[in-house]
């Protein structure tokens, strides 16, 4: 497994600005919003470990001789580069949501786990 992938997991930062806001008496819906998208995020990255092991797999038993299969796996592997920096920047815009109050951060946060359900669809890994 890539260390990039097992890179992915939410930065501890985030995990500690969630806890702090699902600790709140009475959320909001901007950090419902928030800690919905973190759940999303979280989960998507966590379909992608699922998935790539397997996928990579899938990739060198089905290519008919080894060097066809070493063309496969590095365009599968810069693909899945683009889904786990999308993972990444998703992360930190969830970060950067739970501290700034403005809808701008809220509007990138929403838009940047878009676009890791996109990558991730591409690659072929099944998003909710």
């Amino acid at each position: 497994m890539s260390c990039a992938i097992r890179r992915i997991g939410a930065p501890i930062a985030a995990l500690l600005l969630m806890a702090w806001i699902l600790a709140a008496c009475t959320a909001s819906a901007r950090e419902k919003t928030i800690a919905g998208t973190f759940v999303a995020v979280n989960t998507a990255s966590a379909g992608l470990v699922a998935f790539d092991a397997r996928h990579q797999e899938t990739i060198v038993v089905t290519a008919p001789d080894e060097a066809s299969g070493k063309t496969a796996l590095a365009e599968y592997r810069a693909k899945r580069e683009l889904a786990v920096k999308a993972i990444d920047a998703a992360f930190r815009a969830i970060a950067t949501a739970a501290v700034l109050e403005d809808d701008q951060s809220l509007a990138a946060m929403l838009a940047a786990a878009m676009i890791v359900k996109q990558e991730l669809q591409e690659l072929g890994v099944k998003v909710p």
